[in-house]
């Protein structure tokens, strides 16, 4: 009873990891990312900004006199790349950098790039820049905080909440390692091989497991095996890891409800 008990709480671990940043993440609902979303709506920043006929006809005399210099700078082989991403449709940032600019290039390109943003402030009100910069500084606050849940989303696995030490890293990958190796003994060569190639694909643990069509001493092995290693993982824990886990499933039960 003892051994479920703790297999069920290492079992949550990963779990509860999954749910955090994601529940960290509806609470980022800023009024910064709602402008930002009001105005992706409104058809951008352009539109935003209440722009004169005017101001967008000189705009796009600019953006045309820019990539004109732009391709000026490039080689025939690589306006050809562009247009050909462009038309595949990649992002501008993504295509460049498979042009493989010289530093020459690049330092040409910048400075195209810089005059554009000058002579696009230099047509717009006080009003408009101050806009501008606005937009600016939220566009860049949510930057911040994506990488901020992405770094969380990728410490789950590794239980960093938890503020494991080395010592604990080493043992829960060997646990695993050892887990893994006992799994691939208990299924066939059609098996594993399936098993690798849905991996390599990016498909979930659960779902790849499902496709293997495993016999009913499979799964009655396998579970045995992942109980095996919950209740190693849940060993080598301190008791004040213990608690903060404890902690957090409570907080994922509260957001729940």
């Amino acid at each position: 009873m003892k051994l479920k008990k703790l297999s069920f709480l290492a079992g949550a671990i990963a779990l509860t990891l999954t749910a955090i940043p994601f529940a960290a993440q509806a609470n980022l609902n800023s009024s910064s990312s709602t402008v930002v979303a009001q105005a992706r709506k409104q058809g951008g920043w352009k539109d935003k900004l209440n722009l004169t006929d005017a101001q967008k006809t000189q705009m796009q005399e600019i953006k045309e006199s820019a990539r004109a210099q732009m391709r000026e700078i490039l080689t025939p082989e690589q306006v050809q790349k562009l247009e050909a991403a462009k038309a595949s449709g990649q992002k501008k940032r993504g295509v460049f950098r498979t042009l493989n600019l010289t530093d020459a290039q690049k330092a040409e390109l910048k400075k195209i790039r810089e005059s554009k943003k000058a002579q696009f402030e230099a047509i717009l009100t006080d009003e408009q820049k101050a806009q501008m910069q606005e937009m600016k500084q939220m566009r860049q606050n949510r930057r911040s905080q994506a990488k901020g849940l992405k770094g969380e989303r990728k410490g789950k696995g590794k239980f960093k909440r938890l503020n494991l030490t080395e010592e604990q890293k080493t043992q829960m990958q060997e646990i695993k390692e050892s887990a893994r190796a006992q799994m691939r003994e208990v299924l066939t060569s059609e098996q594993v091989q399936k098993l690798e190639a849905a991996k390599a694909s990016g498909q979930k643990k659960r779902g790849i497991f499902r496709t293997l069509n495993l016999t009913d001493a499979q799964k009655a092995e396998l579970k045995e095996i992942r109980e095996s290693k919950k209740s190693e993982i849940e060993a080598i824990l301190t008791d004040e890891q213990k608690q903060q886990l404890q902690e957090m499933r409570q907080n994922r039960r509260g957001n729940r409800s």
